[in-house]
């Protein structure tokens, strides 16, 4: 929520009865179809046209342009392996397909072993405000990014801030205090102040 570019995810793996290969694929995928819904089946199922998808040493990007109006999205993702809270240079594979691409590490674990992923993502459109190439921006935002964790931190100071002014509290009803959070959730998400100045549609939220 810090920054509305970037994107990380933590994966930790322990092995507990367990050891040989080990195989992690991380990628970025830009061929999802709208079909998670049966009513929706019916309708167009594709608004994303690949346009490129590469990678190498444990950097991915992907971009793809919506069909309708034409907009260029842009990705570039990197990828540290830890091994037992140790970064540990592993070799990375390529795999790619139409509209996909993913980074390949394979790993030899031992029972108990701590074995880490950590992922940044930088995502770009031809709608920011400043007006140039997606996809070298996306590069340049990962080349320059600070760590895991310090992108981390930030995030969390930033929901904390806006938990702060948002939350409502419900005594003694525990199902509607977990309803109204995830509504507020919601709220804080798709009305984010990032896109206090564009133009956006909002969904109605009912509590029942």
């Amino acid at each position: 929520m810090n920054n509305p570019h970037i994107a990380g995810i933590r994966y930790e793996i322990s092995p507990i009865n367990y050891q040989g290969p080990l195989l992690i694929r991380s990628g970025l995928h830009g061929d999802h179809i709208n079909a998670g819904v049966e009513r929706y089946q019916q309708l167009k199922q594709k608004h994303l046209e690949p346009v490129l998808q590469n990678g190498e040493k444990g950097k991915i990007s992907l971009v793809v342009k919506t069909i309708n109006s034409g907009i260029t999205i842009a990705q570039n993702a990197c990828h540290d392996v830890l091994i037992d809270n140790k970064k540990t240079e592993l070799e990375c594979n390529i795999k790619s397909g139409k509209g996909w691409v993913a980074a390949e590490f394979n790993i030899h674990v031992e029972k108990g072993q701590k074995v880490i992923l950590e992922k940044l993502v930088s995502i770009h459109t031809s709608q920011d405000k400043k007006k140039q190439n997606p996809l070298d921006r996306a590069e340049k935002d990962i080349e320059s990014t600070d760590s895991w964790n310090e992108i981390f931190e930030r995030s969390v100071n930033k929901w904390e801030k806006l938990w702060e002014n948002m939350d409502i509290k419900i005594d003694h009803d525990r199902n509607s205090q977990k309803l109204i959070r995830l509504h507020l959730y919601h709220m804080l998400v798709t009305a984010s102040e990032h896109f206090a100045r564009e133009t956006l549609l909002l969904c109605i939220r009912i509590l029942l």
